[in-house]
């Protein structure tokens, strides 16, 4: 096994800014940051990244990932529009190398290994073209001496026939004879040189493959090696790692700690925890700090399995957690948690997993708790990997029903009509025409949200509104819209557009049926004007 030394720069030290490689490379990626003209926190969204990462990236508190440089580098390119100088990348680089050395020489040696890997292919291939030149180069001059040979035989044999000829016939061929053999001995010299070239190139070739062989062997035992020392953790013995504790030692391990005060073994051991144990033992372990009245460490365990365990571990959680007492939930937790720190996609992998009745229908809570908090652009692509609109309906109704934001749920109809989504933004509108109509102060939230949109954009809203909700569901909005209001412009502009898009005669088969909830000293004369723009519909916008 090669030795490998721990690192020189405690998590401390560089959480400090303390290690001067790693501060080094965090203040020239904060230059080329600047360039860009964006915030933290709109880049770690771009690249996927929590804040908090990219935050530590660019203040020398973390050696950055090599992915996160290379991104870097290449966003400045283009928002430079010209590539940078190649010194410059390969300082960006070196110094990168230079706080892995300073932090983890392990992982220093390993990356320095793969590039030395790297640079041996490179070198493989580059010699592998040059053989098959020089091949080349000596198949052509072969032809050409077997051409020179034929050409002498040709020679010889007119010499032959004609030696009774003329004495200056004969004085030419003979020149034409020796000024040919000149040249084959030329080429054949040449030849010889060629095959010494590609015997020497052979053995170049022969050489770097075993160099290469050793040097990915060595690679696989640096990995090896490694991920054996990370698995020791802080102990830095050549040791094998112990096998867990079963979960009934750990729990009497840890209340050992917490009477003791031992508050930082307690960490450590729930870190370890989040990190090993199966969803099974992970509730036995959150009911016994509920029990402790440690919730704020049971919180941060579940936290730390949303983030950095497998889906599987994290849907399996979620299917173990009904058994802990209704006072007792973590639903909460565990739903933000996953919302914020999961991609779109896994988030609509645990939706489906959670939609059985075994764990308690945390799959609908999840996509309202997604409708809820999620940016409007993941929010949309979440929508696109679910594509079921019962489903979204009923989590844009529970999280609108908790909070109800029009202009945001307009929005989210908007980005999925144009990613060709039609039916999923029906169902936002439908149930933004419900909630509207039927939670107080709805009425105002979505006057104001409709007023505040731009004409155009207004428009196909309302478009999109008149064809997506109910013809009862869009009479009762009308009602509470128009009904003892002053401005009466929006439900004017609604009923304009249910004309222009041919749904006013629905409108009015529905009025005998809808009954309409009208408060005293108020005078709603919503029928009447249905019926007017009936019979004389505004003219179709060009």
């Amino acid at each position: 096994m090669t030795d490998l030394t721990r690192s020189t720069g405690g998590s401390s030290a560089v959480e400090q800014g303390e290690v001067a490689e790693v501060a080094e490379l965090g203040n020239t990626l904060s230059q080329l940051f600047n360039t860009l003209g964006v915030s933290q926190r709109g880049y770690a969204a771009r690249v996927q990244q929590h804040y908090s990462v990219v935050s530590r990236f660019l203040g020398g508190r973390r050696v950055a990932s090599r992915d996160f440089v290379e991104r870097l580098i290449l966003e400045v390119e283009a928002k430079l529009g010209a590539p940078l100088q190649e010194a410059a990348k390969a300082r960006v680089r070196d110094q990168r190398l230079a706080a892995v050395r300073a932090t983890d020489p392990a992982e220093y040696e390993l990356e320095v290994a793969r590039q030395e890997v790297a640079h041996a292919r490179r070198t493989i291939a580059r010699l592998g073209r040059e053989q098959q030149a020089l091949h080349d180069r000596m198949d052509r001059l072969e032809s050409e001496l077997a051409d020179s040979y034929a050409e002498r035989q040709r020679l010889g044999s007119d010499w032959a026939k004609d030696q009774v000829a003329a004495r200056r016939r004969e004085l030419e061929l003979l020149a034409a004879a020796t000024g040919h053999r000149t040249g084959r001995e030329a080429l054949e010299a040449e030849l010889a040189r060629l095959r010494a070239d590609l015997a020497d190139v052979t053995a170049l070739k022969t050489d770097s493959e075993d160099r290469c062989r050793g040097l990915e062997e060595r690679v696989l035992a640096l990995e090896e090696e490694l991920g054996a020392l990370r698995a020791m953790g802080e102990r830095g013995t050549e040791e094998a790692p112990e096998p867990p504790l079963p979960v009934a030692e750990l729990l009497n391990a840890l209340s050992r700690h917490l009477v003791a005060g031992e508050l930082r073994e307690v960490t450590r051991a729930l870190d370890a925890a989040a990190w090993e144990r199966p969803a099974e033992e992970l509730i036995r372990i959150l009911l016994w700090l509920i029990n402790m009245e440690s919730r704020h460490r049971a919180e941060w365990l579940v936290s730390l399995v949303c983030e950095y365990r497998s889906l599987d571990t994290v849907a399996d959680l979620g299917r173990w957690l009904p058994s802990l007492r209704r006072e007792d939930t973590l639903d909460p937790v565990l739903l933000a948690e996953v919302v914020r720190a999961r991609t779109p996609q896994d988030i609509a992998v645990l939706h489906t997993a959670w939609r059985t009745a075994s764990a308690g229908g945390r799959g609908d809570a999840l996509l309202a708790e997604a409708v809820r908090y999620s940016p409007s652009a993941q929010l949309a692509a979440l929508l696109e990997f679910v594509c079921d609109a019962p489903a979204t309906e009923q989590a844009v109704h529970e999280a609108g029903r908790r909070d109800f934001r029009p202009r945001r749920l307009f929005g989210l109809s908007r980005r999925l009509a144009e990613r060709g989504h039609g039916s999923l933004a029906d169902a936002v509108l439908a149930v933004v025409v419900v909630l509207a109509a039927r939670l107080p102060g709805g009425a105002d939230e979505f006057r104001n949200a409709f007023l505040g949109l731009r004409l155009n954009h207004g428009r196909d809203l309302a478009d999109r509104l008149l064809t997506a909700g109910a013809p009862q569901s869009v009479l009762h909005l009308l009602h509470v819209l128009h009904c003892g209001k002053s401005d009466a412009f929006v439900p004017r502009e609604l009923v304009e557009r249910a004309a222009v898009v041919g749904v006013l005669p629905e409108l009015l088969a529905a009025l005998p049926g809808t009954t309409f909830h009208e408060e005293p000293g108020n005078d709603c004369r919503l029928p009447s004007l249905l019926r007017r723009y009936a019979n004389e519909p505004p003219a179709t916008d060009a």
